[in-house]
């Protein structure tokens, strides 16, 4: 019987996987007949093909490592640093007091 653990052989295939996912980040598809917005994602294929040929999780582990390696690469606009939720909430704090029947 086969363990469900992933092999040296699989980990392998899913970061080659997910550094060509990387790699293909950097081609941008303009879709044809449609606003020039609309970009087809070509990184997103061998996430699909992992993802069908070895299981859900090897797919979403080369969607990790590609975020990854964007992150590593290209860095992020806000640094991490995201704004404060409270002042920006559309909704009033709560207080606890909604939920007492009595």
């Amino acid at each position: 019987m086969k363990s469900k653990q992933f092999q040296v052989k699989t980990i392998a295939f899913i970061s080659m996987l997910g550094a060509l996912s990387a790699v293909l980040m950097a081609i941008n598809v303009p879709l044809p007949f449609a606003p020039t917005f609309l970009k087809f994602d070509i990184s997103e294929l061998p996430a699909l093909f992992a993802g069908f040929f070895l299981g859900p999780a090897s797919g979403g582990g080369v969607i990790a490592v590609k975020l990854l390696l964007k992150v590593l690469l290209q860095g992020t606009e806000t640094a991490f640093v995201f704004p404060n939720r409270k002042e920006q909430s559309i909704l009033p704090p709560f207080d606890g007091k909604a939920l007492c029947l009595s």
